[in-house]
C-alpha cells in the first residue's frame, strides 16, 4: 500500500455522524504523474501480458463479457 495523508472532510448533514464524513487520500503528485504514465505505456501490452480468462480489469473488459 501506498503511504498517503488522509483527511475527512465533512458532507452535508450531521457533523456528529461519522457517516457524514468521506476520507480522501492525499497522494503526491509525482505518484499520480507516474502512475498516469506507467497505466498508459502498459496498456497495448497488457494482452500479451494477462491471460484472456483474467481480463476483467482490462479496460474495455469486464466479468459480463467474459
Amino acid at each position: 500500500l501506498l503511504p498517503s495523508d488522509i483527511f475527512c472532510p465533512e458532507k452535508v448533514g450531521d457533523w456528529t455522524n461519522p457517516m457524514d464524513y468521506r476520507p480522501q487520500a492525499l497522494l503526491n503528485s509525482d505518484y499520480k504523474i507516474f502512475s498516469r504514465i506507467l497505466a498508459t505505456r502498459t496498456r497495448g501490452h497488457l494482452h500479451r501480458l494477462i491471460h484472456a480468462n483474467q481480463s476483467g480489469l482490462v479496460l474495455g473488459d469486464n466479468f459480463t463479457t467474459l
